[in-house]
């Protein structure tokens, strides 16, 4: 068969169906057993299914003919969640996209083909999904979600997100809760529109459910979403050594220098131009400093903030989205609760856990947001808070304030015009505003739809500024910080010394350590024990939380526990210097690591030391050197978002194993309880206890065959007789591997 014919093939099969379709009970485009996949979930009860369900023909009428669905984003996740919709029996579907179609997108998103590159992603995969499933209507809106009010998102069901941005998160999540009403200060169930949120990132996912004004928000779990890296102003000015950096400069600096397309016009990264002339522009940047890697996919990943995507990440996170609806729309079965993580690197792990909702929450708790500042604070100190706090991360807040009985814009970043006259303000004290303690300031910013009410508390002169509901004391603070607030003992975070100590002491065997998360409540807890001066008594149950901690403390490092320009420095060593070369590479990378800070040094020693003692207990904990690398990986070594992040991440994971590998040769042992002699040990323990068990099992085999070759051939025999012969052999072979295991001992310390 030809080529051309298969399509249209299926097009007449189609067409055929539509026009055979059963006369009773359905609707335009059905036909006799479509929906009988639906109907088998929704016509009959199961052990799986809601406990207050009860199945009837009407459920699925409901699917049909009323539910209708917002799907935001028509990208990777998009295009998979509005298949998997119109085949579950959605049939109004809105999708909302203000994207247009890349040549790029075309190896993962599959409604597109090379003729719709160019064309908006909405539209295009709206005429799909309407063409291939009879009977769907997909409505595509080739808008900013920004661009419609409350009443297009009250017309909804359901609302899926499938976004590759934490601002258009928020500002749908803000959305959603400016929907809800209240009586007498209970919420009206009625009013909920659920929210479905799923996100990838490389091979890695997670799917949410989100019930506006009962469950965790986004804003909630904020500080899952870690802010995004940027580079230092500095190094992309003055001393680039990445092709990233030679970007960003041309990006941020020289683009509203040069204004190539005219004083009014931005740089659009969905504009092929724009990224051609950043392109060839960061080339000249490259090869002034001789820095090689700036290609045109690279500066888009750049220029556009890119997040790496896998296809087959998209359909798992896909389908646990749309399950989701399903259950939702249904009510057949419990929701998700609440977050599902998947994780596909190295094996395939997933772990679901409930997100609980924060009291003090800026997006839905109700209640206005505490700030602690001094009178003599400026104004350029609470918007620099504003921004950086991990539990706000605002973009371009506008702050105005009642003053004299009037409303006054203290300063606003996104109008230009009114941007220079509020300028002035942000090197003013808090006093010289005329603001006074208990004053309200309402904070705008693009990422919610709603005004933030924040009330400025005065602190005195020696306070810190601070917000009252999240201090940072010991977790994300400089280690520098640290030593001078009296938090250290012998060069070492109080904070640390007291986690590992306690996992050397109780969680070295425990399966599981690092790799499996820890209770969530559980961890917050003790964070804001640690944060609040104290040291919390862990308990053996908090083995897991405890690692988790370890994780946190150091990834949330500023800079990172090896920061620039070692980490570069190591990453170009172990590309550049061969595995054969080992003792050169080895020398090499001692060499970077004895110019660290001195904090730093003195914790990557403790860390690695202790991370070689769990290696060491492997054979209990299954904590390998190479599964430590890719736990610790990423808290040692983070790498920024971009299209090479994935790739980037792997060599990070790969120097750690090295570092586990080859640590005796590199680091000094500078603190007593990581002596190499207990590693050795312990090392040895793990050879003897390997080579036991596979004595053992190739002694099992060996008896199995004899059992199985004598009553073969004898048959008749008893069942009490086997059991016999089996202990007599069993203890034999006992003694056998004591005998065994003395001389492996005898050997080792010989």
């Amino acid at each position: 068969m030809a080529d051309g014919e298969e399509p249209e093939k299926k097009r007449r099969r189609i067409a055929a169906l539509t026009e055979n379709m059963a006369v009773e009970g359905c609707s335009v485009g059905d036909w006799d057993g479509r929906w009988s996949h639906v109907q088998k979930f929704l016509e009959r009860t199961g052990p799986f299914t809601h406990p207050d369900f009860e199945p009837s023909e009407e459920t699925l009428q409901f699917l049909l003919e009323t539910c209708k669905i917002l799907v935001i984003g028509a990208g990777g996740l998009g295009c998979d969640l509005l298949k998997n919709l119109a085949l579950s029996g959605f049939r109004h579907i809105h999708v909302v996209d203000m994207d247009i179609i890349d040549v790029s997108n075309l190896n993962r998103q599959f409604l597109f083909r090379s003729k719709d590159v160019g064309r908006p992603k909405a539209d295009v995969a709206a005429e799909f999904i309407n063409q291939r499933v009879p009977g769907c209507n997909v409505v595509p809106h080739f808008k900013k979600i920004q661009d419609f009010d409350a009443s297009f998102y009250r017309q909804f069901h359901i609302i899926v997100c499938g976004l590759d941005s934490i601002i258009a998160r928020r500002w749908i999540n803000g959305m959603l809760l400016s929907l809800l009403s209240y009586e007498d200060g209970v919420l009206d169930p009625s009013s909920i529109i659920p929210l479905i949120d799923g996100g990838t990132e490389g091979f890695k996912g997670n799917a949410r459910v989100i019930l506006p004004g009962m469950t965790a928000c986004i804003d909630c779990t904020l500080e899952l979403y870690p802010p995004q890296i940027t580079f230092p102003m500095c190094t992309i000015a003055s001393m680039p050594r990445l092709p990233e950096h030679c970007i960003e400069y041309v990006r941020v600096l020289q683009w509203p220098k040069d204004k190539p397309f005219g004083d009014a016009v931005g740089l659009d990264g969905d504009n092929p131009e724009h990224v051609q002339w950043v392109f060839q522009e960061s080339l000249k940047r490259a090869a002034e400093f001789n820095i090689t890697g700036v290609t045109y996919r690279l500066t888009q990943g750049v220029v556009k903030r890119i997040i790496p995507a896998v296809a087959s990440t998209n359909a798992v996170i896909a389908a646990a989205c749309a399950t989701e609806v399903f259950k939702i729309a249904t009510s057949a079965y419990i929701p998700l609760n609440n977050y599902l993580v998947f994780n596909d690197v190295d094996g395939l792990y997933t772990y679901t856990f409930e997100a609980e909702r924060k009291d003090n929450c800026s997006a839905c708790s109700q209640v206005p947001q505490k700030l602690q500042f001094p009178p003599s604070a400026k104004l350029q100190e609470v918007l620099e808070y504003l921004t950086e706090n991990a539990s706000l991360q605002m973009k371009s807040p506008a702050i105005t304030a009642t003053l004299e009985g009037k409303n006054k814009t203290l300063y606003l970043q996104t109008i230009a015009s009114i941007e220079e006259r509020t300028r002035p303000n942000l090197c003013k004290t808090l006093k010289e505003l005329g603001l006074a303690d208990g004053q309200e300031l309402a904070v705008a910013d693009v990422t919610t739809p709603q005004t933030v009410l924040f009330k400025l508390n005065f602190t005195s002169e020696t306070c810190s500024i601070k917000h009252e509901e999240t201090p940072r004391v010991m977790f994300g603070v400089p280690l520098i910080s640290l030593r001078k607030s009296g938090q250290m003992r012998q060069g070492l975070p109080l904070v640390l010394t007291h986690i590992v100590e306690f996992v050397e002491k109780h969680g070295l065997s425990k399966s599981g350590l690092f790799r499996l998360p820890g209770s969530v409540k559980r961890c917050q807890e003790l964070r804001k024990s640690f944060d609040e001066g104290g040291f919390p008594e862990f308990e053996y149950r908090d083995i897991l939380t405890v690692g988790s901690l370890l994780k946190a403390f150091l990834r949330e490092l500023p800079g990172g526990l090896i920061p620039e320009p070692q980490r570069t420095d190591l990453l170009k060593v172990f590309k550049e210097v061969a595995d054969s070369k080992k003792e050169e590479l080895n020398q090499a990378v001692k060499t970077i690591l004895s110019s660290l800070p001195e904090e730093h040094f003195n914790v990557l020693c403790y860390v690695m030391f202790f991370l070689s003692r769990v290696s060491a207990e492997s054979h209990l904990n299954l904590m390998t050197s190479e599964n430590l690398s890719i736990v610790f990986g990423p808290n040692i070594f983070p790498v920024s978002l971009g299209p090479t992040m994935v790739e980037e991440q792997g060599q990070c994971n790969a120097l750690t194993k090295h570092l586990l590998d080859n640590l005796i040769h590199l680091l000094p042992n500078i603190y007593p309880h990581a002596s190499t002699s207990n590693t050795i040990k312990a090392a040895q323990n793990w050879t003897t206890w390997a080579i036991e068990k596979r004595i053992k099992r190739f002694l099992e085999k060996v008896l199995l065959m004899y059992l199985q070759h004598y009553y073969i051939l004898v048959p008749g025999v008893h069942m009490n007789c086997v059991k016999q012969d089996i202990t007599i052999l069993q203890k034999k072979l006992q003694t056998l591997c004591m005998v065994l295991s003395l001389n492996i001992q005898l050997k080792s310390l010989a």
